[in-house]
């Protein structure tokens, strides 16, 4: 059970501050316990936690297109940089844990005359306390079936995550990913079938201080880095011009291959 609230500020053209609140209970829906062992035929693990949020974003002659009821975001030409703080705070209702915890994220897409363009994401985070696997960081995955002996997973694709990563395979208190993608545009100028081609390339590294105090849970670290390779074809087939599907395969290699 969540209860949130958020107030957002236009400080000045390109700056925008946000301010919230958010309390929680939270119940696990498997055997995880944090800092004891699991004992047979114990309750699900549960906290309540109350946390502050205070965020900047910086875009530098970003469009904007506004209307009645919406504002819709066309992009900036200079990469645009947003950072979040939270604030766990204890005895708030009963929340459990005082932490801090800081986000970065990075955005950037740079559009060439003859040869497409890239689109560049770079996240990194800290928790700097010891608290539940709740509050850390999981990468955001796409693979999620495995096809047995051949090793191949099937999943979905999309920006910003990790198409070979299962779905919270990996734990981190600490982390830093890099996401580039390059598309190389229209392969031709036939308007029913139009492929595009992209090239990904997904790099991550993550740390967790004291993984012994999360039991019940299976996961992994990436502190020797995590790489990807990736290409996709979009558009290989478009319905009614708003709905369109495509293909692509990923190679997951290096210390976690």
């Amino acid at each position: 059970k969540i209860a949130a609230a958020k107030i957002k500020i236009n400080v000045i053209k390109p700056l925008s501050v946000q301010l919230g609140a958010q309390y929680s209970r939270n119940k696990t829906c498997f055997d995880y316990n944090f800092r004891a062992p699991v004992q047979p035929g114990s309750e699900s693990y549960q906290y309540n936690n109350f946390e502050l949020q205070l965020s900047a974003r910086l875009a530098f002659k970003e469009k904007k297109l506004k209307s009645e009821d919406f504002t819709f975001v066309g992009g900036s030409p200079y990469p645009v940089i947003a950072i979040t703080y939270f604030r766990g705070i204890k005895n708030v209702l009963g929340s459990e844990f005082n932490y801090n915890k800081l986000t970065l994220r990075v955005t950037h897409k740079q559009v060439y005359k003859r040869l497409g363009y890239s689109e560049i994401c770079f996240d990194a985070g800290i928790v700097f306390e010891d608290v539940p696997y709740s509050l850390l960081y999981v990468p955001r995955a796409g693979g999620n079936i495995d096809w047995g002996k051949t090793h191949v997973n099937f999943g979905f694709d999309g920006k910003e995550q990790f198409a070979t990563m299962e779905a919270n395979e990996i734990l981190s208190n600490a982390f830093t990913s890099l996401f580039f993608r390059h598309c190389f545009g229209k392969l031709n100028k036939n308007c029913r079938y139009n492929p595009k081609i992209v090239l990904c390339q997904n790099i991550g590294f993550g740390w967790l201080k004291h993984p012994e105090n999360h039991y019940g849970v299976a996961f992994k670290t990436m502190e020797k880095g995590y790489f990807e390779s990736g290409i996709v074809v979009e558009d290989l087939l478009v319905l009614m011009k708003c709905l369109s599907f495509g293909a692509g395969v990923f190679y997951r290699y290096g210390a976690y291959a």
